[in-house]
């Protein structure tokens, strides 16, 4: 019983099986340099690069597994207070166009 739980956990064997898609969450900010945030942009950039790369990895396998970026645009949240230690933070001055949370 545990050789089947195992054998059914090895993920080249559910490739030939099913279909995968791996969707990670990157950010706009990912793809460009934001000011007073480029910790925050280099890490999305590590994201976005990885799982590109492991997409480009994944085909060349031929593998029924594929990788997919998710790169939301700026969203509207006290998120841009707290990380930037503020009383208010002006998304229509920082970035134009976003998301609400609203």
């Amino acid at each position: 019983m545990l050789d089947i739980v195992v054998k059914v956990m090895d993920l080249s064997i559910l490739q030939n099986v099913f279909q995968f898609y791996e969707s990670i969450i990157s950010s706009c900010g990912g793809y460009t340099i934001v000011p007073n945030a480029v910790t925050y942009c280099a890490a999305k950039f590590y994201v976005s690069v990885f799982t590109e790369g492991l997409a480009w990895e994944l085909k060349a396998a031929h593998a029924k597994m594929q990788a997919k970026v998710l790169a939301p645009a700026a969203t509207k949240t006290e998120f841009g207070k707290v990380a930037n230690d503020v009383n208010e933070y002006d998304y229509d001055k920082i970035f134009g166009t976003y998301h609400s949370s609203a």
